[in-house]
């Protein structure tokens, strides 16, 4: 009968607010008397979190309170989770998990780990790791969510003993990290210029049968570029490729990157054509790389071509590329026309025109 009327009651065309609370207060007042499962009022808290309307969430969980009734973990999971998604909800969400076990919510791994993942998102890297060492005293069983999410926050603050201590420790655990726990590492591998150490866990993980994403590849190829290394970068991408793993825009961008840096225009201008082909969409970043390119090796009639596609798609040349437009017109003792821009766009768009001919 609760659950029908509920239905009834959302299923209604242009639903106030005000109205629903006030018919949620007749419901609660007179539950006792018409036999309700209390836990029908998790209907009215779920459609409230997940429209957003997380202080009125909040007004019905503490009216609820009042009459003795108990939101189900499981519903205050969802709105720890909605939390997590605003700044100003984050320490919400770390005050409602503190607070709500002395009225009997007794939560559960998924609650752990959502707000794990809120004190990491609040840079409180080692509160999460303390959370993580209570949770099996109070009969939580951590998972590989919870591990990854850490491993995660140390990669990030850089702390790589601590990230491979966490590893061994959800080895001895009969815990398997997933892609989300090896892209992390790979991240903090790479940033820290270790990607040897990382292609040799690339391996560790094919052989433990972890298929990787495009996330992993991707930041190693990243890596490999960075370092000058394109013929690895190239090999990891065909290897991607090989296992159906697509390249995105990053990938390619990487790669593109990879080879201007290296002075190789005519394959940077390849993989750019087969990026192209694939559907993407380049970028700023791609055009400036391939402008950059250009302009180191004195071509600037292709560099302005591709200024010329750049505003043609509708995207916006940053200050990036105008200094490489700058630097590589000085390179072309065209040093007048560079001290007079790039203070006006125009300016380039004329020169554009000009060059492009």
């Amino acid at each position: 009968m609760a659950h029908q009327l509920i239905h009834d009651f959302w299923s209604k065309p242009d639903l106030d607010i005000g109205e629903s609370f006030s018919f949620l207060e007749r419901l609660i007042y007179t539950y006792k008397d018409w036999g309700s499962d209390p836990n029908v009022f998790d209907v009215f808290f779920q459609v409230l979190v997940e429209a957003r309307l997380l202080d009125e969430g909040r007004k019905l969980f503490d009216k609820m309170l009042n009459y003795g009734l108990i939101i189900s973990v499981d519903s205050l999971n969802v709105y720890l989770g909605k939390l997590k998604d605003h700044f100003d909800g984050l320490w919400m969400g770390v005050k409602v998990f503190v607070e709500l076990p002395d009225i009997g919510i007794c939560w559960n791994t998924a609650s752990y780990n959502i707000i794990i993942h809120l004190l990491c998102q609040l840079g409180k890297i080692k509160e999460a790791h303390r959370l993580l060492l209570q949770m099996e005293l109070r009969g939580c069983i951590p998972d590989v969510v919870t591990y990854s999410t850490i491993i995660n926050g140390y990669c990030h603050a850089g702390k790589l003993q601590m990230v491979l201590r966490l590893i061994d420790e959800m080895q001895t655990k009969e815990l398997k990290p997933n892609p989300y726990t090896y892209s992390s590492i790979f991240y903090l591998l790479c940033k820290t210029g270790k990607v040897a150490e990382a292609e040799k866990i690339l391996r560790e993980m094919l052989n433990q049968g972890i298929l990787p994403d495009n996330v992993v590849y991707t930041t190693l190829i990243d890596g490999f570029c960075k370092l000058g290394n394109i013929a690895f970068a190239y090999r990891l991408l065909n290897e991607m490729k090989s296992r159906t793993i697509f390249p995105d825009l990053l990938t390619y961008t990487s790669i593109i990157c990879g080879l201007c840096l290296d002075g190789k225009m005519r394959e940077a201008c390849a993989v750019f054509k087969e990026m192209l082909g694939t559907g993407l969409e380049p970028d700023e970043i791609t055009y400036t790389a391939l402008v950059d390119g250009y302009c180191k090796a004195g071509k600037m009639k292709e560099a302005f071509t591709l200024h010329n596609q750049m505003v043609q798609m509708g995207l916006i040349p940053n200050v990036v590329t105008y200094t490489v437009l700058t630097d590589g017109l000085c390179k072309c003792g065209e040093v007048d026309t560079a001290w007079k821009g790039p203070s006006t766009e125009h300016l380039y768009l004329q020169l554009s025109s000009q060059w492009a001919l």
